[in-house]
């Protein structure tokens, strides 16, 4: 972190040399960058800023899961995103300062409280705040449809059959074959069963509908604050089928909200999506659409949990991969032409038997 770099940023945000200033390190995500709290002191006052620090990560501008489109302008996506989004109105931290070519990004401090947390320490809050959250995904999504494209870069790539099969094969490569234990082969005949049955989940999500996908859209990526929820790291958003936002949310890692308000809160998010202009199937296919894009979403977040620790020494989220392979047990029981999958992936991964 160049300091030298943060004073010249906060001179010219605050008018002039801070008196003080001091570097708090955040917790960050299981990305290559990394996050600090900037205290400074002004006219005996003290504000805060987030500071996204790039300097050391290899590539700035892609993402680091694999896309299928690849900009050329240089611009960092989060800042085209965050132009965009802002620009209809929707939650996003305020860039405070560009310094990319420093290294860096001075975003506003939006504090500690991440949804995940707030609801954590009181459970009494969890209806309100995830109505809030469902509310917010359906305004996202329509209103985007509305805006169209414009220059943001989310709308030149998109969900294509590659990269959700491509997500899917991330379980079978972190999940089974590659551990810490070492690697374990999978049989070429169980081996066709499990493709088979990825084909079939993905070639359904890549006929739906798209719209603008935040792509990681949960609990640990909604602040709430006075002015209400604020999402951050939509730094990867592409197209994609409405349900992914929303199995992200629902259906998270990190939290299990029980069956019965899933099925409130997928209600309440279509009766309000559909109500600002968003084509949504019926009942039954919505439902379908759901489980198919929670059993995609899951089995990447269990694979890309186990990428973490094998590949980049990073073991904190192993504990969670528990409660995702519960949900994708329980999908995949629904569905028969899902059970030859559920057999094959079991010989391998007890908990999904």
């Amino acid at each position: 972190m160049d300091e030298s770099a943060l004073n010249d940023a906060l001179a010219d945000v605050l008018g002039e040399p801070p008196e003080d200033t001091r570097l708090e390190r955040l917790a960050g995500d299981g990305s290559d960058r990394r996050y600090w709290r900037l205290f400074a002191t002004h006219g005996g006052a003290q504000t805060s800023f987030v500071v996204m620090d790039l300097v050391g990560v290899k590539n700035v501008i892609a993402s680091e899961e694999v896309t299928l489109y690849h900009d050329e302008s240089g611009e960092l996506p989060f800042l085209n995103i965050q132009r965009y989004l802002a620009g209809l109105g929707l939650p996003v931290p305020k860039v405070v300062y560009d310094g990319l070519r420093r290294g860096f990004l001075l975003l506003e401090d939006l504090g500690d409280d991440l949804l995940l947390f707030v609801v954590q320490r009181d459970p009494s809050r969890t209806d309100e705040l995830y109505e809030a959250a469902v509310d917010l995904l359906a305004d996202l999504h329509t209103k985007t449809a509305a805006a169209g494209p414009g220059e943001c870069v989310a709308y030149r790539q998109g969900f294509e059959f590659d990269l959700l099969r491509w997500e899917l094969r991330h379980f079978s490569d972190y999940g089974i074959e590659k551990t810490r234990a070492g690697e374990r082969q999978i049989a070429p005949d169980d081996l066709a069963v499990i493709e088979a049955g990825y084909e079939i989940i993905a070639r359904r999500l890549a006929d739906r509908p798209r719209v603008f996908t935040h792509r990681d859209y949960h609990a640990r990526n909604l602040h709430v604050t006075e002015r209400g929820l604020v999402m951050i790291d939509f730094q990867d958003a592409l197209l994609g089928p409405a349900v992914y936002d929303l199995a992200s949310l629902l259906r998270d890692s990190y939290i299990d909200l029980g069956a019965e308000r899933v099925a409130r809160l997928a209600a309440r998010y279509r009766e309000r999506a559909s109500a600002g202009g968003l084509a949504l199937p019926d009942d039954a296919a919505f439902q379908r659409d759901f489980d198919y894009q929670c059993l995609q979403r899951n089995l990447k977040a269990a694979g890309r949990f186990g990428y973490f620790d094998i590949v980049k020494g990073n073991p904190n989220f192993l504990k969670d991969i528990p409660r995702t392979l519960g949900y994708v047990r329980a999908n995949l029981a629904k569905y028969d032409e899902l059970h030859p999958l559920q057999g094959a992936l079991a010989k391998y991964v007890p908990e999904l038997a």
